[in-house]
């Protein structure tokens, strides 16, 4: 038992290190699919707040509406706006919006409230980071 448990523990291990989006990053070569990378894992920790993207809602929208109501913040909106340049425009993240996308992720993940963070982590552990073709 005292193997299984153990053998469990780095199973729960591998998977939240698997699905933390820094690491996850170093995996991806394509800027833009990086970019996606980060803001579907800044829309999780969005979705744990109660905070989700209306229909028809842009991203740009919709963080200029969460920004407006102080949910998220000016890096959020930014990053919205340059998922949107790429997607649409074919537009190539910089290193400089890639940085903007970690800062905001962390400050959206920082104002997590303590059962906000556990549903959050035990989300990462079931569902991993998210499907980043399925970007509202």
């Amino acid at each position: 038992t005292v193997l299984a448990v153990q053998h469990m523990a780095q199973g729960v291990a591998r998977r939240l290190s698997a699905s933390d989006p820094a690491r996850a990053e170093k995996n991806v070569k394509d800027a833009q699919e990086r970019l996606a990378l980060w803001y579907r894992a800044m829309l999780s920790v969005l979705e744990e707040q109660g905070q989700t993207p209306a229909p028809g809602e842009t991203p740009v929208m919709y963080a200029e509406r969460l920004k407006e109501a102080n949910i998220a913040g000016e890096q959020f909106r930014y990053v919205s706006e340059q998922l949107a340049l790429a997607r649409y425009a074919r537009r190539k993240p910089d290193t400089a919006t890639l940085r903007q996308a970690r800062e905001a992720y962390a400050l959206l993940t920082a104002q997590l409230k303590p059962m906000e963070k556990v549903r959050y982590t035990l989300r990462r552990l079931k569902q991993g980071l998210g499907d980043t073709k399925q970007i509202p």
